[in-house]
């Protein structure tokens, strides 16, 4: 049985150092530099992390972190990356880490995506000095009188995004509220942000 695990983890990881690189053109930013050339496209779980450049097909490969540069991205397919430093909290305590976050809107007010490693989405707004997860998630609870358990959202988004959008008078906290529980189809006559 102990040769059975043996040979099964050997496979496992000779398939893993065999994965298929994907290379597409792209760029990476070093501070105000950008170097074209080609980058390994891969899963979110792992962009966040890392991403692998080339200068040329055939080149030689450089890997880097959102610590060794400012961002990267792919022409064709109009994705960016940018390292941003965010807190992480889990049961115990609160740390921060420097990761590749997802550019999804780029404007007056900037959102971005991350997925972590147990494939939980993750949602950050940027406006002005304001750098904020916006929370939308489910917690169970126990009523201490009833001792019932009960699952509610914690909605943690809308008081972040009321106060991000103060100046915008398209937008009121009685919308947010409405809208939480289900998404609205876009209006022509909605006013853009």
């Amino acid at each position: 049985m102990k040769q059975l695990y043996i040979a099964l983890l050997l496979l496992f990881y000779c398939t893993l150092s065999f994965a298929q690189q994907d290379y597409r053109k792209g760029y990476i930013i070093q501070g105000s530099d950008t170097l074209r050339g080609y980058v390994d496209y891969r899963g979110d779980s792992r962009s966040a992390q890392f991403t692998t450049f080339k200068q040329t097909l055939n080149g030689d490969e450089k890997r880097f972190t959102p610590n060794d540069i400012a961002g990267y991205g792919f022409e064709n397919e109009n994705r960016v990356f940018e390292s941003k430093q965010i807190t992480l909290t889990d049961s115990a305590k609160a740390t921060t880490q420097k990761l590749f976050l997802n550019t999804l809107v780029r404007g007056r007010a900037n959102l971005y995506h991350y997925r972590d490693n147990f494939f939980v989405d993750h949602y950050y707004l940027e406006k002005d000095t304001l750098f904020e997860e916006l929370l939308n998630r489910k917690i169970r609870q126990t009523n201490p009188v009833t001792g019932r358990s009960y699952e509610h959202r914690e909605t943690k988004y809308i008081g972040v995004l009321n106060y991000a959008f103060l100046d915008c008078q398209a937008i009121s906290m009685s919308q947010l509220q409405h809208n939480k529980s289900k998404p609205q189809r876009p209006d022509k006559n909605n006013s853009r942000i």
